[in-house]
């Protein structure tokens, strides 16, 4: 659902890139596991309109009865006053709201959580010959090109702004036999080819990297030059 929130322990997103989610980075740090005084958190998901909903209540509120039961997501301290027995760091806990509290920078035992935003991203990408596995690994690296292309300290402002846009366009993928390519754009173009022999055969940071240097070239751009 567009504006919806997603919140997971997954630096992938689990459903989220695939879904026109991007990534809005560390939300706090919380357990994986349960804790003395930390309470779970339940995700619940709305099949009607695609929703999520977190609470530490899923037997009140108002989620439960639109919304079905995912499975416990985390745990976190519901008191702000609540610490772990024995707590080898004491800092401080950052109010989300009225709900519950979250470590505001990364603690003994604590695990990221990551944010997700629907707004629509990669809506108007089609893929051609492409199986559902290379899918859903180019909308998780797109996802991630997408996200450095607006921390890029080499862009200007205006340049990262036309480069993020390019994501909104109609972008066609489909699979190159070129054996000497990972993948290729035109400048200006609306395709992406890749060789996913090749280019699945890189690292994440590569592809991802790869990825956005032939979306600049849809946006317009003939630089930089691919490593």
């Amino acid at each position: 659902m567009s504006g919806d929130h997603f919140y997971c322990l997954d630096f992938r997103g689990e459903i989220a890139p695939a879904n026109g989610y991007e990534r809005e980075g560390i939300t706090g740090y919380v357990y994986a596991a349960q804790q003395p005084g930390t309470v779970p958190i339940f995700r619940c998901y709305n099949p009607a309109n695609g929703d999520h909903f977190c609470t530490a209540d899923p037997s009140g509120e108002l989620a439960p009865r639109s919304y079905t039961y995912e499975r416990i997501g985390w745990y976190i301290f519901k008191d702000r006053n609540t610490q772990l027995a024995n707590p080898p760091h004491k800092s401080g806990y950052r109010s989300e709201g009225i709900t519950w509290y979250l470590h505001p920078t990364a603690s003994p035992a604590t695990v990221p959580l990551y944010g997700w935003y629907n707004s629509g991203l990669f809506k108007n990408f089609t893929f051609t010959g492409i199986d559902p596995t290379q899918k859903s690994t180019l909308f998780e690296r797109h996802s991630w090109a997408y996200h450095r292309a607006g921390i890029c300290g080499n862009l200007s402002q205006a340049e990262k702004d036309r480069v993020r846009q390019a994501y909104r366009k109609p972008i066609a993928h489909s699979v190159s036999t070129d054996p000497n390519a990972d993948a290729s754009a035109h400048v200006n173009g609306q395709s992406i080819a890749g060789n996913f022999t090749n280019l699945f055969l890189l690292g994440d940071d590569e592809i991802a990297q790869m990825l956005l240097h032939e979306m600049m070239h849809c946006a317009g751009y003939t630089q930089p030059e691919a490593n």
